[in-house]
């Protein structure tokens, strides 16, 4: 069997600038600023399950995070970066996801996602999504295909990097 690659789909990362486009007119984030922004930023890292919870089940949401944009950017932030949100067990903090393409039902839904992202552009705060791409769920399909394939497979680090 010849080599297997693994195709990541960043759709999320995609999203972030969909729809955005040239530099806004009123306050917002222009997107073809300096490259080396992030030497003067005042980035917040946030953990949305921790952070603020609109709708009072004890879980920090996408839309609670929205709420406290004014109080971010009243204290200087430039960026804020999120911790993973992805759907997850959540074994390992969030770091074990079962799907890049979608958010956590507990933190609200990739709309929810979409509208605080526009929020914090409007602000002028950028948006950092931490994507650790070599965390996966046993729940997720390329950890499904690994245990499928078995060892001796192309996917056989996989396999062995969930043993440790």
């Amino acid at each position: 069997m010849g080599r297997r690659s693994l195709q990541i789909n960043l759709r999320i990362g995609l999203l972030c600038r969909e729809g955005i486009g040239e530099p806004r007119e009123k306050s917002g984030l222009p997107l073809n600023t300096d490259a080396l922004w992030y030497k003067d930023a005042i980035i917040y890292q946030v953990h949305v399950r921790t952070f603020h919870d609109s709708n009072g089940d004890g879980v920090g949401d996408f839309p609670g995070l929205e709420q406290k944009l004014d109080y971010l950017q009243e204290l200087g932030v430039s960026a804020i970066w999120l911790m993973p949100f992805f759907p997850s067990p959540l074994r390992d903090d969030g770091y074990d996801i079962a799907d890049y393409n979608s958010v956590h039902s507990s933190y609200g839904t990739l709309d929810d996602f979409r509208k605080l992202l526009e929020s914090a552009h409007d602000r002028g705060i950028r948006v950092i999504i931490e994507m650790v791409l070599n965390h996966t769920s046993d729940q997720h399909p390329w950890f499904q295909e690994a245990v499928q394939l078995g060892m001796g497979s192309d996917f056989e680090i996989v396999l062995l990097a969930s043993l440790l």
